[in-house]
């Protein structure tokens, strides 16, 4: 009998000492960090697609090649993934060409479509020790420019804004 009243007295304390709320204490001098562009102000639409990269590094020259490279990529990306949605639809009922062959045109028209890429916003931030720099850039690339190098590029068919809209999910 004892024994159970000690573990009945065991358990509810180790119950009531393990689940104390965790209480969490104020960082002092820490605020809030401001990216210096909005993902909301340069959403994709049916006209345009976006992407915002940064870097850092001491070499201004070097940072501004490397994010543009590095938007260019992602753009790519986005183009690539779009044609091959369009494509699968399209062709879906029609052999023509070999998929190896159409995968690499689909690569080349979102490399061609990247060369259209335009700067749309920049933002050098130095760093206040040393001399280091943070590099933001906003790249966008127009739809109508993708859409004649998709077309110009004898996949086998056409495509309209509206195939891209919905292939792009821009409402």
């Amino acid at each position: 009998m004892s024994n159970k009243i000690i573990i009945i007295i065991l358990t509810i304390g180790f119950a009531s000492f393990s689940c104390k709320t965790v209480k969490y204490t104020k960082v002092e001098d820490s605020k809030e960090i401001k990216l210096p562009f909005e993902v909301k102000d340069y959403q994709d639409s049916d006209t345009e697609l976006y992407s915002i990269q940064n870097i850092k590094g001491t070499n201004v020259s070097y940072l501004r090649t490397k994010v543009q490279s590095a938007n260019a990529s992602l753009l790519a990306f986005k183009i690539k993934t779009i044609t091959n949605a369009i494509r699968i639809e399209k062709l879906e009922f029609n052999d023509k060409g070999d998929s190896s062959d159409l995968d690499q045109v689909v690569e080349t028209i979102s490399r061609n479509s990247t060369t259209k890429i335009l700067l749309v916003a920049e933002k050098l931030i130095r760093e206040k020790k040393g001399n280091e720099y943070d590099l933001w850039q906003v790249h966008k690339i127009k739809i109508s420019d993708v859409i004649s190098v998709i077309n110009n590029s004898n996949i086998g068919f056409t495509v309209d804004n509206d195939d891209f809209k919905r292939k792009a999910l821009i409402n």
